[in-house]
C-alpha cells in the first residue's frame, strides 16, 4: 500500500527533474504555456465545455507529477464558469495516476512559481500521503465544484481498477508520462486499450510525444490520431479522438470488467431538467453522510427518521473512537479502512472549516500491545512496511505513556491523525451543512413501511407514525430510495435475505476521576477509553450477539470494567476505575465479512436464476434483464466503524446514483456490493 516517493532534483532554472527517469516534469522554458498548448488547446478546451450538456466533464491524466496540469485545467475551468450562463451545471472531475508521488515539500518548491493559480494553495494543503489507491480531493469555489481523484500506483495496474459506466467515463486524456524513451514501462498497448475502455463518445486525447509506436498503438486501440505542431522547440506532437466504432462501442468488448456486480444504475438521476430528490430512510451516521454528499451535488433529500429526533440508534453514543483497523496484509478490508479513514478526516475537517461544529479531538489513538499475541501481530504489521508512519507507527512503552498522558507500560502503535468525535453532534452538523447547500427535509416519527417503484417515474414510499399509529399513512415520491436504517434494515420487504449480524453494545459514561485527569489520547485494547467530553469519559464496549434490547444493564457495566482491568493488568489506574451505572446501549448492524453493504438492492431471486450456470467463471457479459430492484439502494452494515467508513460509503453510493466516477477501485467496490453473498454461494455450487 505504501509507495516510494519520487526522487527529485532541481536544475539551474528551478525545473524539477525525476532522477529515476532523468527527465523534466515540464518545459524548462514555460511549463504553464506548455500545459495550456499541449493539453488544453489540443483537447479543444474550454470550447467543449461551452458545448457540453452533461453534468460532469471528466479529464484523465497519466502522470500527476506536481499537479501543474491539474491546476492549469482547473484555472481554465474556473474562468469558463465565471462567464458561463447561470443554468450551466457542468462540474469538472479530474482523474490522474501517479506511480511515484512527490513529497509535499518538493511540490511546494515546484509550484512556487505558479502560486497565482487559483487552486494551488488548496492543493498543497490537501496533498495526499503515498498510499496506493484513489485519493479523492474536493475543491469548492463560488462558481463550481472541482473534484480530483489522484490514483497512486502503476498506471497499468490502476487504470483497470477504475469503474466505468456502460457509456464510458472520460471526455479528455492528458498523456503526460515521462518521454517514451525514458519511461517505456508506461507507454504500452495495455495503456491505450484501457484508454479506449474508459472513453466516452467523442473523447479526445493529446500528448507531447510523436513517437511512431505510440501513434500506432493508439490507432490499434481505437483512436483516430493526428500529428500536430509541438510546443516550443519540439517539432511534433500527437492528438486525436476516439473512433465511433471501437471495440467497446460496437459491443465486441464490455466496459465493465465485473458484470456480476452491476453498478450501472437502472435510471441515473439527471440534473438538467429538475432538482433530483432522494428519500433516505434513517437518521444516523450513514444517512447524514449521504444527505451531505448529495447536497454538495445539488440533490435534495428527505430523511425519514422513525424516532423523535436524529441519532437515536447506534449513532447516539456521546463519543466514538476514530481510527482505521489495519492488519499486516493489504487486504480488501484494510484498504477500504485506510481509504475511508483518510477521506473521512478530510470530510470532517471541511465540515468544521465551513462553520458547523461538533465535539471532537484529533488527539491521536494508542493501540496498546496488551498481550503477547497482540504484540506479535503489531510487530508483524510494522515490519511489513505497507503502512506509512504518517498513518500508523510503532511506539515504545515510554512513547505510549507520553502520547496517552497516563502510564502505559506496554508497547503499541499510534495513529496520530485519529481521535474521537461525538456521533450525534456530527449527524446534526452534517444535516445542517447539507441544508445550506440544498433543500433538506427531516421527517421525524416517520417509519418507512412500504415502497413502490416505477421504471420511469421513480419511487413512492409509504410512511407511518409510530407515536400516532392511527393517523393516515403518508406517501412521498422521489427519484430514488436509500435504506440506511441500521439494524432495522432486514425488516423491509426485499431486504430480509441479505445477511446481517446484530450486536448489542453498552458503553459506560464514567465520572471525572484523578487517575484519568491527564488522559489525552484514545486508548484501545479489547475495549476503548476516551478523554473526557463535558467532564465524562466513554468506556466500552460489550458485544452481545443477536440481542436487540437497549435498556442499560448493570451487569454489562461490570463486564466493561472487568475487561479493562484484565487487559491492562500492569496499569494500577485501570484496576480502580469508578463507574456509577451510567451509560448507553445500542444495536450495531454488521455483516458476516465485516464490510458494509453499499449499492443497489439486488433482486436476489432473479439473480439466482440468471447467474446459477456461471459458477466461479467471470464472463464479459450477463443475460439481459433486471438484476436489481428499480430505484432502491442500501447503505448499511457499518457496524461499529461508521465514523471511519460512513463518508466514503456515502460517496460511493452518491456516485453510483449519479453515474459519476467512483472513489474506490473495482475490487473494493465488489467487496461492498449487496449481492456478494449470493455470488459466493453460487461459486460454491
Amino acid at each position: 500500500m505504501q509507495h516510494n516517493y519520487a526522487q527529485i532534483k532541481f536544475n539551474q532554472q528551478g525545473t524539477p527533474i525525476a532522477e529515476s527517469f532523468d527527465d523534466v516534469y515540464f518545459s524548462k522554458d514555460d511549463g504553464l504555456a506548455e500545459s495550456n498548448y499541449v493539453f488544453l488547446q489540443n483537447n479543444q478546451l474550454p470550447d467543449r465545455w461551452h458545448e457540453s450538456s452533461a453534468n460532469t466533464f471528466v479529464i484523465a491524466e497519466t502522470g500527476f507529477g506536481s499537479g501543474l496540469n491539474f491546476l492549469v485545467a482547473s484555472q481554465a475551468f474556473l474562468d469558463f464558469k465565471q462567464h458561463a450562463p447561470s443554468n450551466n451545471r457542468l462540474t469538472l472531475h479530474y482523474i490522474s495516476i501517479e506511480k511515484f508521488p512527490m513529497r509535499r515539500e518538493d511540490a511546494l518548491a515546484t509550484l512556487a512559481p505558479f502560486s497565482g493559480l487559483s487552486l494551488c494553495a488548496n492543493l498543497l494543503q490537501q496533498w495526499p500521503i503515498n498510499t496506493e489507491g484513489c485519493h479523492r480531493l474536493f475543491f469548492r469555489t463560488r462558481q463550481t465544484d472541482i473534484t480530483l481523484d489522484l490514483w497512486i500506483g502503476d498506471v497499468l495496474e490502476q487504470l483497470p481498477l477504475i469503474q466505468t459506466n456502460k457509456n464510458g467515463l472520460v471526455d479528455a486524456w492528458f498523456l503526460d508520462g515521462f518521454a517514451p524513451s525514458k519511461n517505456p514501462e508506461m507507454w504500452q498497448q495495455a495503456l491505450f486499450e484501457e484508454m479506449c475502455r474508459l472513453s466516452r463518445k467523442k473523447a479526445t486525447f493529446a500528448t507531447f510525444t510523436a513517437a511512431g509506436f505510440v501513434k500506432r498503438g493508439l490507432q490499434s486501440a481505437g483512436f483516430n490520431v493526428e500529428k500536430r505542431k509541438g510546443f516550443g522547440r519540439k517539432r511534433d506532437m500527437l492528438a486525436g479522438t476516439i473512433t465511433e466504432q471501437n471495440a467497446y462501442e460496437n459491443g465486441t468488448l464490455a466496459r465493465n470488467k465485473t458484470p456480476f456486480y452491476n453498478r450501472d444504475p437502472n435510471r441515473v438521476i439527471a440534473k438538467q431538467t429538475k432538482t433530483p430528490h432522494v428519500i433516505i430512510a434513517g437518521g444516523g451516521i450513514a444517512a447524514a453522510n449521504l444527505c451531505y454528499v448529495l447536497a454538495k451535488r445539488g440533490v435534495r433529500s428527505t430523511l425519514l427518521v422513525k424516532d423523535q429526533q436524529v441519532a437515536q440508534g447506534a449513532s447516539g453514543n456521546p463519543q466514538g473512537g476514530f481510527y482505521p483497523q489495519l492488519n499486516a496484509q493489504a487486504s480488501v478490508i484494510s484498504q477500504i479502512q485506510l481509504n475511508s479513514f483518510l477521506f473521512a478526516k478530510r470530510t470532517y475537517q471541511q465540515v468544521l472549516a465551513a462553520g458547523y461544529e461538533f465535539s471532537h479531538q484529533w488527539c491521536g489513538v494508542v493501540l496498546i500491545g496488551f498481550s503477547e499475541e497482540v504484540r506479535k501481530r503489531q510487530s508483524k504489521m510494522i515490519e511489513s512496511g505497507i503502512w506509512p508512519e504518517h498513518v500508523i507507527k510503532s511506539v515504545s512503552p515510554e512513547q505510549a505513556t507520553k502520547y496517552a498522558g497516563v502510564e502505559l507500560p506496554y508497547p503499541g502503535m499510534y495513529v496520530a491523525q485519529g481521535g474521537w468525535l461525538s456521533p450525534p453532534e456530527l449527524v446534526t452538523a452534517l444535516i445542517k451543512a447539507a441544508s445550506q447547500l440544498t433543500n433538506v427535509t427531516v421527517k421525524t416519527d416517520s417509519q418507512l413501511v412500504a415502497y413502490q417503484s416505477d421504471q420511469h417515474e421513480g419511487i413512492t414510499v409509504t410512511t407511518q407514525s409510530l407515536q400516532h399509529p392511527t393517523r393516515p399513512q403518508d406517501a412521498i415520491s422521489a427519484d430514488a430510495l436509500v435504506v440506511a436504517t441500521g439494524h432495522h434494515t432486514n425488516d423491509l420487504v426485499g431486504f430480509a435475505d441479505i445477511p446481517t449480524a446484530l450486536t448489542r453494545g453498552q458503553v459506560e459514561s464514567l465520572p471525572p476521576q484523578p487517575s484519568l485527569s491527564h488522559l489525552k489520547a484514545v486508548l484501545c485494547h479489547k475495549g476503548y477509553l476516551t478523554p473526557a467530553i463535558h467532564g465524562r469519559h466513554a468506556l466500552g464496549s460489550t458485544y452481545v450477539k443477536n440481542v436487540t434490547e437497549t435498556e442499560y444493564k448493570d451487569a454489562e457495566q461490570d463486564k466493561n470494567l472487568a475487561m479493562h482491568a484484565r487487559s491492562l493488568q500492569a496499569c494500577e489506574w485501570a484496576q480502580n476505575l469508578e463507574a456509577e451505572n451510567n451509560g448507553r446501549a445500542a444495536v450495531r448492524c454488521s455483516t458476516p465479512d465485516h464490510l458494509p453493504l453499499v449499492g443497489a438492492l439486488p433482486d436476489l431471486a432473479h439473480q439466482q436464476i440468471q447467474y446459477k450456470n456461471y459458477g466461479g467463471k467471470r464472463p464479459q457479459t450477463l443475460p439481459q434483464g433486471p438484476q436489481n430492484v428499480e430505484n432502491v439502494y442500501m447503505l448499511a452494515g457499518l457496524g461499529s466503524r461508521g465514523l471511519t467508513t460512513g463518508p466514503m460509503m456515502a460517496e460511493v453510493l452518491a456516485c453510483q446514483l449519479l453515474g459519476e466516477p467512483m472513489p474506490l477501485a473495482n475490487k473494493l467496490l465488489d467487496a461492498l456490493s449487496p449481492n456478494r453473498f449470493l455470488l459466493r454461494a453460487l461459486k460454491r455450487g
